[in-house]
C-alpha cells in the first residue's frame, strides 16, 4: 500500500486538488506567454537571424568553420582580451538554439543575443529658430554687486532670454558666474553615445574632438563617420556643449568641452546592443569617464524564447554591464518616454505587463538614470505638448519611479540645435536651426553636461572620483515636492523627489555654501525682487560632517551617505579655492555703480554695446567685452575666476 493510500479521503481529495490546481496554473501560464509571445511579435526587439559573440582565437584550434570568427575581419577588443563579431545564424536556426551552438565553440568566451534599441524619442513642438548671426542688444548681467554666488546669464545670447529656461531651473547661472563653464582640458572627456553630430553646426564647431562608428560589429573612424542623419544626436550635443557665440543657444559646458562622439544608430534612430557595447568600450579606451545614453528598448517584449525573458532579462546587455562594472565611469542614461513605471521585475509582473526597459534597469552602481520633469516641476507628458498631427500616436511621457530613477531634469520644450539634412550637409549650405525639443533624453543630456562641469572644475580632473561626482549630483539636486508623490509599493515617482541642480552640486563637491531655497532654479528678478544682503553674523556652519539624508536608501545599492563624524575626515576632490565670502566688496568709490555691460561716459551710464572710440572709460571688470586702443571691441567670454587649491 503506498503513503497516499494511507491518507484518509479527504486528505487525498485536497492533495489531488492541489496537483489539479498547479496543472492548470501551469497551463494557464503556459497559454499567457505564448498569447504575450503572439502580441509581442509586432514590437518584438529581438533581431532574429543573429547574435553577438566576443571570441578569442587558440592556437592550433579551429573556429569549427565560422567564418566570421576570423580575427583578420572582427573587431579587436582593449587590452588584448579578445574580439567581437555578429555571427549569423543556420537557416531555421532560433537564436536560443544559435546561442547554446556557439557558446560550446572553442575560443568563443561569449554569446548574447542581439537586440535593437532605439533613441529614446525627442517630440519636437514644431517650431524651428534659424539662423540669423546679427548680435543681440542685451546685455549680459550678474546682479548686485554684494551677491553670493554670482550669476552670468547670457541675455545676448540670440535665444537664451526666452529659451533657456532649463539652465535657469537648474541653477546653471549661478554656477558660470563662479567661473564654472567647462574646459578644454584633455583630460575632461564626455562620450554621447548616440546617431551622430552635426559637427559643423556654428553651435558646435571645434567642440567634438574624435568620432567613431560602428555597425554590424564594423567600426569606421573619424568626423566624417558620424554624419547625424537622424538628429536625435545634434540635439543632444547641443544641450551639453553648445558655444557661446551670440546666435543661437549656450549649452551646460559652453566655456570648453572634449566631446567624443559615437554612432551606432542610423536615419531611422535605431541600432544593435552589440555596436552600443563596442561604442561604449571605444568611449573608456579614449579615457572618457562620462557618457550620455539616451536609448533603449522594452526587453519585456522579447521573444528569443519562451522561458528566457522570465530568467535573464539583462542577457542582452550582459557585455555592457561588464564593461560599467567595478569601472570608474558614470553612465547617464534616460528613463525612457513611454510614462511607464520603472519596476523590479518578478514572474506576475513579467506575464501581466512585459515592461522592462533597458539600460534604465540595469541597477548598476555608476549608472544615473534621468527623468524629465516640465516648467512646473512635475513628471514631463503629453499634456505639456501640442496636439499630435496623428490622434492614434500612444501617448508620450517619462517614465517614473524611485526603484530606478534617483533624478529628474529639465525635459520639456528644451531649445537646442537642430541637425542639417545630409542633403544641405553634402551640398555645403549653412543652415544654421534650433529647434524646442522635449523628452528624457534632453534631461539625460542636461545631467552628462552636469557632470561634465563639475569634472571640469576639480583642479585635478585625471584622478577624479565618479562616484564621488554622482553622489555630488544627488547630495546637490533640489527637493520638488511633485516628483516626491507616492505611486505605491513605497516608490515615489522620482527617488526623494530630486530635480537637478548644477550649483548646489557643485558646492556640495567643493563644499561651498548652497543657494537658498528662494533662489534655486531662479534668476534673481524671479525670486521676489533683490534678494537684501545675507546676515554678516553668524558665520555659516562648516559643510561636513554632513547628516545623513532624510530617507533611508533604496534596495539598489549607492554609495553610502557620508557619516556624521568621519574619522578620517572623508578626502575631496581638491577644491579651486576657498569657499566665497558672504559679501563682496564694493564697486571702487571712484567709478559709478553702473550696471553689469554697462560703462560710465562721464555723465551716465551706458551699454558696452555703444563704445566711444576711447575705450578706457569703460570698467572692464563689469563688461563682457574687451577692446585695444581705439579699435572697434570684440565679444569674449567673462573672465574666469581664478581658483587656487585649498591648503
Amino acid at each position: 500500500m503506498s503513503r497516499s493510500d494511507m491518507l484518509p479521503a479527504r486528505c487525498r481529495a485536497r492533495r489531488q486538488t492541489a496537483s489539479l490546481l498547479t496543472a492548470r496554473l501551469a497551463l494557464a501560464l503556459l497559454v499567457c506567454l505564448q498569447l504575450r509571445g503572439v502580441e509581442a511579435q509586432s514590437d518584438d526587439p529581438l533581431i532574429h537571424g543573429e547574435v553577438f559573440v566576443v571570441f578569442r582565437p587558440r592556437a592550433g584550434v579551429s573556429t569549427a568553420g565560422i567564418s566570421a570568427l576570423n580575427p583578420a575581419t572582427a573587431t579587436p577588443l582593449s587590452g588584448g582580451s579578445g574580439y567581437a563579431a555578429v555571427v549569423p545564424l543556420n537557416d531555421g536556426e532560433s537564436v536560443a538554439d544559435g546561442v547554446a551552438r556557439l557558446t560550446s565553440v572553442a575560443g568563443v568566451t561569449t554569446v548574447v543575443p542581439q537586440v535593437w534599441v532605439s533613441a529614446v524619442g525627442i517630440t519636437s513642438s514644431g517650431s524651428t529658430l534659424g539662423g540669423s548671426s546679427a548680435a543681440s542688444a542685451a546685455a549680459a548681467s550678474t546682479g548686485d554687486a554684494d551677491e553670493t554666488p554670482r550669476l552670468f546669464w547670457p541675455w545676448n545670447e540670440k535665444y537664451m532670454p526666452q529659451h533657456g529656461w532649463a539652465f535657469e531651473r537648474t541653477s546653471a547661472g549661478y554656477a558660470w558666474g563662479e567661473g564654472f563653464a567647462g574646459s578644454n582640458n584633455t583630460n575632461v572627456r564626455v562620450c554621447l553615445i548616440d546617431s551622430g553630430v552635426d559637427v559643423g553646426h556654428v553651435d558646435l564647431a571645434g567642440t567634438v574632438v574624435a568620432g567613431q562608428a560602428f555597425f554590424d560589429g564594423k567600426g569606421t573612424p573619424g568626423l566624417d563617420a558620424i554624419l547625424d542623419e537622424n538628429g536625435h544626436g545634434t540635439a543632444m550635443a547641443g544641450v551639453i556643449a553648445a558655444q557661446q557665440n551670440i546666435r543661437g543657444i549656450m549649452g551646460m559646458m559652453y566655456g570648453g568641452v572634449n566631446l567624443y562622439v559615437c554612432k551606432f544608430m542610423g536615419a531611422d534612430g535605431r541600432g544593435k546592443t552589440g555596436d552600443a557595447y563596442l561604442c561604449l568600450q571605444w568611449c573608456k579606451d579614449q579615457g572618457a569617464k562620462v557618457s550620455v545614453n539616451a536609448w533603449g528598448a522594452n526587453i519585456g517584449a522579447a521573444r528569443w524564447d519562451l522561458s528566457l525573458p522570465l530568467i535573464d532579462l539583462n542577457r542582452p546587455f550582459s557585455l555592457i554591464e561588464g564593461l560599467l562594472e567595478d569601472s570608474n565611469h558614470l553612465f547617464v542614461t534616460a528613463a525612457g518616454n513611454e510614462q511607464h513605471q520603472l519596476v523590479q521585475p518578478n514572474l506576475l509582473q513579467t506575464l501581466l505587463n512585459p515592461y522592462f526597459f533597458l539600460p534604465a534597469q540595469l541597477n548598476m552602481n555608476n549608472m544615473l538614470v534621468v527623468a524629465a520633469s516640465d516648467q512646473n516641476d512635475g513628471l514631463w507628458d503629453s499634456s505639456d505638448e501640442p496636439p499630435p498631427s496623428n490622434p492614434n500616436d500612444p501617448p508620450v511621457g517619462s517614465n517614473f519611479g524611485s526603484d530606478f530613477v534617483p533624478l529628474a531634469a529639465p525635459g520639456c520644450r528644451v531649445l537646442s540645435v537642430k541637425a542639417r539634412s545630409p542633403e544641405d550637409v553634402a551640398a555645403g549650405r549653412t543652415l544654421w536651426q534650433w529647434q524646442e525639443v522635449s523628452g528624457t533624453s534632453i534631461a539625460a543630456a542636461l545631467v552628462g553636461g552636469a557632470a561634465g562641469l563639475i569634472w571640469a572644475a576639480d583642479s585635478s580632473p585625471s584622478t577624479v572620483d565618479m562616484a564621488m561626482l554622482r553622489t555630488a549630483l544627488l547630495e546637490g539636486a533640489d527637493t520638488v515636492p511633485a516628483l516626491q508623490q507616492s505611486i505605491g509599493n513605497g516608490q515615489t515617482r522620482v527617488e526623494q523627489g530630486r530635480r537637478l541642480d548644477v550649483y548646489n552640486a557643485l558646492a556640495w563637491y567643493f563644499d561651498l555654501s548652497r543657494l537658498s531655497p528662494e533662489l534655486q532654479g531662479k534668476l534673481p528678478f524671479n525670486a521676489g525682487g533683490t534678494r537684501s544682503p545675507p546676515p554678516p553674523s553668524p558665520p555659516p556652519p562648516p559643510p561636513s560632517p554632513r547628516p545623513p539624508p532624510p530617507s533611508p536608501p533604496p534596495p539598489r545599492p549607492r554609495p553610502s551617505p557620508k557619516p556624521p563624524s568621519p574619522s578620517p575626515p572623508a578626502k575631496r576632490p581638491p577644491p579651486l579655492r576657498s569657499p566665497p565670502p558672504l559679501r563682496r566688496s564694493p564697486p571702487p568709490p571712484t567709478l559709478t555703480n553702473c550696471g553689469f555691460a554697462q560703462f560710465f561716459d562721464g555723465r551716465k551710464c551706458q551699454a558696452c554695446s555703444v563704445y566711444k572710440s576711447n575705450c578706457q572709460e569703460c570698467d572692464a571688470s563689469k563688461c563682457t567685452k574687451t577692446c585695444s586702443g581705439s579699435g572697434p571691441c570684440k565679444s569674449s567670454s567673462p573672465p574666469p575666476v581664478v581658483r587656487p587649491k585649498r591648503t
